[in-house]
């Protein structure tokens, strides 16, 4: 985990990260902008201070900060805290200028560079040397945009997760009342490493030999002919992606990517028929992807509103993965047992409501009414000032059979989805999964991500077969449907309900 010093000493947030969290390793880059000399040499005998040789790897480093347009956010992370200078905006204020930095005072074999994906990006500054992991979950919210793209598309470069909070309290966030504008999960980097010291530990990250999680603490491997995360596999024209996941609940969906789109779903709580399902789901999601140069990532997106229930008798309604208990609810109205009122909120992740019914969920009628808060993503890390977004719809349990609905809103360059589907909830938490591609191209890249039942999503860095660094993705054509889903429209306009 790494995160900003906040509100803690730099003792008490290594104390924590050690004893309370159980992390095997941790970092503390705090934004240089907040950094004096004094704090960094606070900082950096504190890594010294806490570390234990082969249980407890700690790591030094600033957390670089750009202005828009000049390179966006980087973690910096130092293998040993000895003899080590802040690579700061004073001294450099682009990206470029912070790669020739520490070209000059470091061997590149000693330097970690993390991309963070809600910044501003700059898709030309990128130093191979350093810069190996892109950060794509944190307390700020999920980032899968950001791989998918990369910082230019076709470098080879793996996943990490991180709190990016400020709250002391790194691998188990705090929850604060009054919404702190960081309402999802401090994200988590696990490592593929032959042994648990510092060494073995940031080796594997400068190789990508690691997988993201938004906290959740799920374990995960995946190759593709043999090959591990974040490595480059000989040509070949036939491809197996093989792997295993262990859910910290039941897996609900393994999902494989090729060049950033999706290519194999494995759904283990869909259902056959509308006569084999417990419960239905309703899932809220929203992109993060900022769609314009030197922007900010879209902000969170709040979802208001009610759920009303016919046909049916419900018996129970939770959320199955709200972050925050003081800016996230979901419960059954004290006036109408029928009715659901909820608030969630989403920034490139997804929200659930599972209703389960006292009887068939079959008949049942699902009336949506939503009251939400856009981010226009443009202004400020936070969002920026927010469209509205009302609408209702209707949703019909006989109508979905084995399938799901799903209600694309498009704002401007974005489209956030309402999807509902039949659902009987998956018990297993440990999967193999295998996916054959027979008909690949040189340079290809695969990778996988995980959904577990309480909300928890891993992501594996990609592995590579043939090509080189540097070589662009080829990314195959939108499908139609999807292409006419991010057509541009009035905020609110309802595009499609269909089967997926």
């Amino acid at each position: 985990s790494w995160a900003a010093l906040g509100s803690a000493t730099a003792d008490a947030w290594y104390a924590f990260a050690r004893d309370d969290a159980r992390l095997d390793f941790a970092a503390l880059p705090d934004g240089d902008a907040w950094l004096d000399d004094a704090e960094w040499e606070a900082a950096r005998a504190a890594a010294v201070k806490h570390r234990r040789a082969g249980a407890f790897a700690t790591f030094l480093g600033p957390g670089w900060i750009g202005e828009p347009g000049a390179g966006g956010a980087r973690i910096v992370l130092f293998r040993t805290p000895e003899s080590r200078r802040r690579a700061d905006r004073q001294r450099a204020p682009a990206a470029a200028q912070l790669f020739a930095l520490l070209a000059a005072e470091h061997a590149p074999k000693d330097v970690l560079v993390i991309n963070q994906g809600h910044r501003p990006q700059d898709a030309a500054s990128h130093d191979p040397r350093f810069e190996h992991l892109v950060q794509v979950a944190s307390a700020r919210g999920s980032f899968e945009w950001l791989a998918r793209r990369g910082p230019p598309a076709g470098h080879q470069l793996g996943v990490a997760g991180g709190g990016s909070d400020a709250f002391g309290h790194p691998g188990l966030r705090a929850l604060l009342a009054g919404g702190s504008g960081e309402d999802a999960p401090g994200g988590l980097t696990a490592v593929l490493a032959p042994k648990r010291d510092r060494d073995a530990i940031f080796d594997a990250l400068k190789q990508g030999s690691a997988y993201a999680t938004n906290g959740a603490r799920i374990l995960l491997d995946v190759a593709v002919n043999g090959t591990g995360m974040g490595q480059r596999g000989a040509p070949a024209p036939r491809r197996q992606l093989a792997g295993r996941a262990i859910g910290t609940a039941p897996i609900e969906r393994i999902v494989v990517l090729k060049n950033g789109q999706e290519v194999q779903v494995q759904d283990f709580a869909r259902v056959a028929s509308a006569g084999a399902a417990s419960a239905i789901e309703v899932r809220f999601a929203s992109e993060s992807d900022p769609r314009a140069a030197n922007a900010f990532a879209r902000g969170f997106r709040s979802w208001r509103g009610t759920l009303r229930v016919d046909g049916a008798k419900l018996a129970d309604a939770r959320a199955t993965n709200t972050d925050n208990w003081y800016t996230e609810r979901v419960g059954v109205s004290a006036a109408n047992p029928q009715v659901v009122e909820f608030e969630l909120r989403t920034r490139g992740n997804e929200r659930s409501i599972l209703l389960t019914f006292d009887g068939p969920a079959a008949g049942a009628r699902i009336s949506l009414d939503v009251r939400s808060q856009v981010p226009d993503g443009t202004v400020a890390d936070a969002g920026g000032a927010p469209q509205a977004d009302a609408f209702t719809q209707v949703f019909s349990a006989a109508a979905l059979g084995g399938g799901e609905q799903v209600l694309r809103r498009v704002l401007g360059a974005h489209t956030d989805t309402v999807a509902v589907r039949l659902v009987a909830p998956p018990t297993e938490r440990d999967r193999a999964f295998t996916y054959v591609d027979a008909a690949g191209s040189d340079g290809d890249a695969y990778s996988v991500r995980v959904h577990t039942t309480d909300g928890g999503v891993a992501w594996s860095s990609p592995v590579w077969i043939g090509g080189r660094a540097g070589q662009p993705l080829r990314m195959p054509a939108a499908p139609a449907a999807a292409a006419a889903a991010s057509t541009p429209s009035a905020p609110g306009t309802p595009v499609a309900m269909a089967p997926r």
